[in-house]
């Protein structure tokens, strides 16, 4: 509830003579400002309905029939026309706004040059809109709606103008697109991990990642994120809120057997707690020898760009940065640390590769200890390193910067937005440094990172660039961003319930539309509120809410409540249910072969970049098939490009007789496509990619090894109260399938956390009419007093309000709630309210 300790606002709501007006503001100049001589059109208002659809989602459809959409709000109003409700005075006052030529028909026509907004762009600007409220202490202004108007309608002959707002326009006008990735199917022995079996070391990353990684990556990927923004200038960004898979730079398996390099380690417990902003690894034992990476949740990916640094004597100015969110604690010791690496080339101009928590390949590293101490860490023939304090205890921010020239190497640390003096610092810029540019035809080989995490760290990002864009350090960076009020873009209240083995294929979706699937997954909640703030609320905290709201919980009674309906029913009331769930997950394969013999013809000196096109894969590497083997399992004299080497820029064995060929491979944008380069020289005219060996050599020779998605596999389970089913019989409910609800555990936890709500279903109240109360919000609860038929109060949690107001009518809240807590006795024998025809005691 909104100003709830606002006494005086309460006053003047409870008292019988309340003064509420609209207040509706257009940002114009779109500058956050509302600063326009026309941005208050409060004057022209004839009505509002500003209407918070009842929320859906945190319970089945089966259960709720009455319940429509997840909710956001729109906002209707009509300028100008009928504004007092008497024909000849409002004739009279649209005359007089015409004849001062800021009628709304005239205010908003786009044609009319003599109008105060002609050549502005009114749809997309930003309202708001608001009551306000006389007290004795003056106007209260509380708000009710934020969003973008989204269209309009002109009506010459009432001279009014018709609005609609959307407070979700930002997330119904943008595509997204999440990545591709699959937990690796476990043999059964090595499902968890087992410290006292090294065996079971490499199944250890097919742990589930968190739904909350995909509500929050969405909200991200559409410009809500709940943590930091990713910089523009961003290589690699690794949230750490329920997964380590990369948000910026891509997912890689170079030198890796298995899909170690984005997994979350086993342990007999929930791998994530609350951070500081959404879900951080807990602390793992760090029992094992430093130079394995089994018992740390970690993540190898590939940097979103190619990045040149300058030789030792050479020219240029690049700074790189890297920075992390770390829960520190100055008793830990230096045992547990988080790591974030940027590969570079070495001198001797073999690329580093980005495998192992103790090896340090060429490249940039920082790493934060839970002790709270950071080693910077340059490596290119020789080690230089710089070591910070530790901080007290508690969740800090690091950030260092490295800048490299052809003839210097310097660093900035700074911890909470400190610079921290470098006690330790052994310059090494002479000693073979070397770029990590590449050749600039393969200049899709991108820089290999990493990020290794054993205990709680968030939003993990190397960025960099020209020293002078890079630009100086910005305290607010490292915060999430705000509303133009204030307010967070988007929270999330709680970690999801729902697990995930796999990532199912989004691609161009809206990210409203998006949102809506995710919350269908575990019965969650999404709305947004009066500011615009997007909530997503798991199902369990939905039940939470009205706990910890009950004891200030204000009253609605009998002089306020214009009439309500309340129907109480069983026809909601289940005891059993069946939860269907989707299996699947990565496996290794070759997820793309050359099928045309003719698509790789080449001359001599001749060289290209394809894109390939690819579905279900999620990933391509190299070293898992010897370059004399086919695909089919057949040996292969020779193999005209086999991919025997890795990917990522490492050259494809080749063996021709006549010519000789290099071919690399990338991921293309998204996941959705490869980008095969070919590279041929010294070759007969035609030459041609084929394996000779087989018909008249007329099949393609190029395969790509990779991980790609299984087959489907739909499985369910059943949760039941086996009390409840003994005195009212089997009344079962059976869940549609959901490719977000995934794993056995997740259909469990939430078919059981559905079921406590079933057991003794929640009636709807609907059609509750008061007089307005501005501070009510979605999820707020209420008490209601006692009416005719029922004894003792009913606490309610409002699910749904359409607010009206008119110069007219006065101003009117119309509510939907879900009642929480029920009277002592309530009589559910009226046939027309219920389904059971039968006395009912409910609730207590």
């Amino acid at each position: 509830m909104q100003s709830a300790e606002d006494t005086t606002l309460a006053a003047a709501l409870a008292s019988t003579d309340i003064q509420i007006e609209p207040l509706l503001e257009f940002d114009w100049a779109r500058n956050g400002l509302y600063n326009h001589k026309y941005s208050d059109l409060s004057w022209l208002v004839t009505d509002v309905t500003d209407e918070a659809a009842t929320i859906k989602g945190d319970l089945p459809d089966d259960v709720t029939r009455t319940l429509q959409g997840f909710s956001s709000a729109e906002l209707r109003a009509t300028l100008g026309g009928a504004r007092y409700g008497d024909d000849d005075a409002d004739t009279a006052w649209n005359a007089r706004l015409a004849a001062d030529g800021i009628a709304a028909d005239q205010l908003f026509s786009p044609y009319l040059a003599t109008s105060p907004l002609y050549g502005y762009t009114v749809t997309g600007v930003a309202v708001r809109y608001s009551r306000v409220t006389s007290t004795a202490l003056g106007e209260v202004v509380t708000r009710q709606f934020t969003g973008w108007l989204r269209s309009f309608e002109i009506n010459a002959a009432e001279r009014s103008v018709s609005i609609v707002a959307s407070d979700v326009l930002h997330l119904t006008n943008k595509k997204v697109t999440l990545p591709l990735w699959g937990a690796y199917a476990t043999d059964a022995a090595f499902d968890y991990w087992d410290k006292t079996n090294p065996e079971s070391m490499g199944r250890s990353y097919s742990r589930p990642i968190s739904l909350t990684w995909a509500v929050e990556e969405t909200l991200r990927r559409a410009g809500a994120p709940t943590g930091p923004v990713a910089r523009d200038d961003a290589l690699y960004y690794v949230s750490c809120n329920g997964s380590m898979i990369p948000s910026v730079g891509d997912i890689s398996d170079k030198d890796v057997g298995r899909i170690w390099s984005h997994g979350v380690s086993w342990r007999n417990n929930a791998p994530w707690e609350a951070g500081l902003y959404g879900l951080a690894p807990k602390a793992v034992d760090p029992y094992l020898d430093w130079g394995t990476r089994d018992w740390a949740n970690y993540t190898v990916g590939r940097a979103a760009r190619t990045l040149y640094v300058p030789n030792n004597g050479g020219t240029g100015d690049v700074t790189v940065g890297m920075s992390t969110w770390a829960k520190t604690d100055p008793a830990g010791g230096q045992v547990r640390f988080a790591k974030l690496h940027l590969g570079l080339e070495r001198n001797d101009g073999n690329e580093s590769a980005a495998v192992g928590v103790n090896y340090q390949p060429a490249g940039i590293s920082m790493v934060v200890y839970d002790a709270g101490y950071v080693w910077l860490r340059i490596k290119g023939s020789t080690w230089s390193w710089w070591r910070g304090t530790a901080p007290s205890k508690g969740w800090h921010f690091y950030d260092c910067r490295i800048r490299l020239t052809g003839s210097a190497i310097t660093c900035e640390l700074r911890i909470d937005d400190v610079l921290v003096s470098l006690p330790e610092w052994t310059p090494s810029p002479s000693t073979g440094w070397t770029t990590a540019g590449f050749e600039p035809v393969t200049n899709l080989k991108r820089n290999p990172t990493a990020a290794t995490a054993n205990f709680p760290v968030q939003h993990m990002q190397i960025y960099a660039g020209n020293t002078a864009t890079v630009g100086a350090y910005n305290p607010d960076a490292k915060h999430p961003p705000k509303t133009a009020d204030g307010r967070p873009l988007a929270v999330v209240h709680g970690s999801s319930l729902a697990e995930l083995t796999f990532l199912p294929d989004s691609s161009e979706v809206e990210p409203w539309e998006l949102l809506g699937k995710l919350a269908g997954a575990d019965f969650a909640v999404v709305h947004t509120d009066e500011y615009g703030t997007v909530h997503y609320v798991p199902h369990y905290n939905m039940r939470n809410d009205w706990k910890i709201a009950q004891a200030s919980a204000p009253t609605i009674d009998d002089d306020r409540l214009l009439g309500y309906l309340v129907n109480p029913t069983f026809d909601g009331k289940r005891n059993r249910i069946t939860i269907p769930y989707t299996e699947r997950r990565a496996e290794e394969a070759i997820v793309w072969e050359c099928d045309n013999p003719s698509l790789f013809h080449a001359k001599e000196n001749y060289t290209t970049i394809r894109d390939v096109a690819i579905q279900d894969v999620i990933s391509v590497r190299g070293g898992r098939l010897p370059h004399n083997t086919d695909p089919d399992g057949a040996a292969v004299d020779d193999v005209y490009a086999g991919c025997a080497g890795n990917v990522y820029g490492e050259n494809w064995s080749v063996i021709t007789p006549d010519g000789v060929s290099d071919t690399d491979v990338w991921p293309g944008e998204n996941q959705r496509t490869l980008k095969l380069y070919q590279l041929v020289y010294n070759a007969p005219d035609p030459w041609r990619s084929v394996r000779p060996s087989f018909a008249g050599g007329k099949q393609g020779a190029i395969f790509v090894p990779g991980s790609r998605y299984t087959k489907v596999n739909p499985l369910k389970t059943t949760v039941s109260r086996t009390s409840d089913i003994a005195t009212y019989g089997v009344q079962e409910l059976i869940l549609d399938e959901h490719p977000w609800r995934q794993t056995r555990d997740t259909a469990v936890a939430i078919g059981t956390s559905v079921l406590n709500d079933t057991i003794v279903p929640s009636p709807l109240i609907d059609g509750i009419e008061i007089h307005a109360d501005p501070r009510m919000q979605l999820r707020d609860v209420v008490k209601l007093t006692s009416q005719e038929g029922i004894t003792g109060a009913i606490f309610a949690q409002i699910i749904g309000i359409t607010r009206l107001d008119s110069p007219s009518g006065g101003s009117i809240d119309r509510l939907a709630m879900r009642v929480l807590r029920t009277p002592g006795q309530w009589i559910l024998g009226d046939p027309d309210l219920s389904v059971l025809g039968t006395t009912t005691i409910l609730g207590s």
